[in-house]
């Protein structure tokens, strides 16, 4: 198993609510989705970003930007932070001042209505209950939201895996995701249905699940790696299993994700406010 080298950068980053604030005349915004605040200077005709020039034009053209897009603002250029290798990648934007979502093939990866990404992370960490001390194994990393937020709970080493490496990719470059650089947050770029076979025996205390839909990661939801997932728990252990909301069937897909739980020695509850299932080792 080889460690992942999360090496996150920091790129300016251009929207339609910033680039009204721009046309407005605004020369203090936000840059990295709300985290912090810099100067922009202003002339008639263009704008320089950290010392990048963008034409006006430019940014008259992003201030009417319908599809919630995010802009990387390079030396060699304006681009959408969106991507095509096999599937089409996609940092999406939720609000002005927070962290985005990540799209794939037009998926997105959190809960976003009416709740944000961080908000969706936080509540998944609440209702397992991290404390001070869990040892904490994260699947699916994604954009590392949920990776983060168990690091702050537990406030000791968090185990995360990401099939793909595109994602990571991304998330190097989304500000919100710059925490997993901390020393105490170990990713593995690895297959997780074969990553968990080389962990040890009651190794965690606490799992967190949040795979892609079943559609897209069959095994996953599969009695095989639910009984992998039961063996690398302590007597005790918790288990947080997002299923989110299939069209037309999300209530029926939680309960058949707790049976198949149970069958494998697991005591369950659902959450349906949150799109999960919890599970205990018994």
């Amino acid at each position: 198993m080889q460690e992942y080298n999360f090496t996150p950068e920091s790129i300016p980053i251009l929207h339609k609510y910033n680039a009204k604030e721009l046309l407005k005349g605004k020369k203090e915004i936000s840059l990295d989705l709300g985290i912090s605040k810099e100067k922009v200077e202003i002339t008639k005709e263009a704008f320089f970003i950290r010392g990048i020039k963008v034409e006006k034009r430019i940014i008259e053209k992003i201030a009417k930007d319908k599809q919630n897009n995010i802009f990387f603002v390079f030396p060699d250029g304006v681009k959408k932070a969106l991507f095509f290798d096999k599937a089409v990648y996609k940092l999406r934007l939720v609000a002005p001042d927070t962290a985005p979502t990540l799209e794939i093939n037009g998926i997105h990866m959190h809960r976003i209505k009416g709740i944000t990404p961080l908000e969706d992370a936080k509540s998944k960490i609440k209702a397992i209950n991290i404390k001070p001390g869990d040892k904490v194994l994260d699947i699916c990393t994604g954009l590392g939201y949920t990776a983060i937020y168990a690091w702050k709970a537990s406030k000791t080493e968090v185990i995360t895996v990401e099939k793909d490496k595109n994602v990571l990719e991304l998330a190097e470059l989304n500000p919100w995701s710059k925490e997993l650089e901390r020393k105490e947050i170990k990713i593995y770029l690895a297959d997780a249905e074969e990553f968990i076979k080389e962990l040890k025996d009651e190794s965690f205390t606490v799992i967190i699940h949040d795979p892609p839909r079943e559609a897209l990661a069959r095994k996953l939801y599969s009695r095989g790696f639910y009984r992998e997932l039961y063996r690398v728990l302590v007597k005790e252990g918790r288990l947080l299993h997002y299923v989110g909301e299939p069209k037309k069937r999300a209530m029926n897909f939680l309960l058949a994700t707790a049976k198949r739980l149970e069958e494998v020695g697991f005591k369950t509850e659902i959450l349906k406010h949150i799109k999960c299932v919890l599970a205990k080792k018994v």
